[in-house]
């Protein structure tokens, strides 16, 4: 028990520092597995017999609850939140002999006015299955003059004196630059 709960607790304090494994599906899956293991912690926590332990059992019920009742609300959205936990479009690119990835996740609804596009860029390491977030960058169609569907936009990083800069570049000449350093 006490292996799992350093496990679920370096990985969580890594991930909110931008490290995490490859991909979306394993941070989806260990966090669901944490949840799972806090949840089955707090039944075992209210069966317990000392009276300090059984107080937290039941505030971590209470607050299971709450959460299962806002889970059944959030349900009805599901679809339309869902939508922004999945990339759409995944470009990979070099820069000095590391790898990047940067994941666009596509968020827009029939009754939405404008469609908004999130740009996640990650260092990913050739030996490691790590990799860590280096910049996070929405746009707005409405508002930008990059052409998402462009099947040729790309995205790449390029070194200028001591920083580097994100760039976001479609055929039609729409260009978009960020410092990230």
């Amino acid at each position: 028990m006490a292996l799992i709960t350093v496990f679920i607790v370096v990985y969580i304090s890594l991930f909110y520092f931008g490290i995490s494994i490859y991909g979306d599906y394993a941070d989806y899956i260990i966090f669901s597995l944490a949840y799972l293991y806090v949840c089955m912690s707090v039944v075992i926590l209210v069966k317990k017999a000392n009276v300090v332990l059984k107080v937290l059992g039941i505030i971590g019920a209470i607050t299971m609850s709450i959460n299962f009742l806002v889970g059944l609300i959030g349900i009805i959205m599901f679809i339309v939140i869902s939508q922004d936990y999945e990339a759409d479009k995944v470009y990979k690119f070099n820069n000095n002999n590391k790898h990047y990835s940067c994941r666009r996740y596509t968020f827009g609804f029939a009754t939405l006015d404008d469609t908004r596009y999130t740009f996640e860029t990650y260092r990913q390491f050739k030996y490691l299955p790590l990799e860590i977030k280096i910049d996070k960058t929405d746009f707005f169609a409405n508002e930008s003059d990059l052409d998402f569907t462009d099947a040729k936009f790309s995205v790449a990083i390029k070194s200028v004196d001591d920083h580097r800069e994100l760039i976001f570049r479609s055929s039609d000449g729409g260009k978009s630059t960020k410092m990230i350093d």
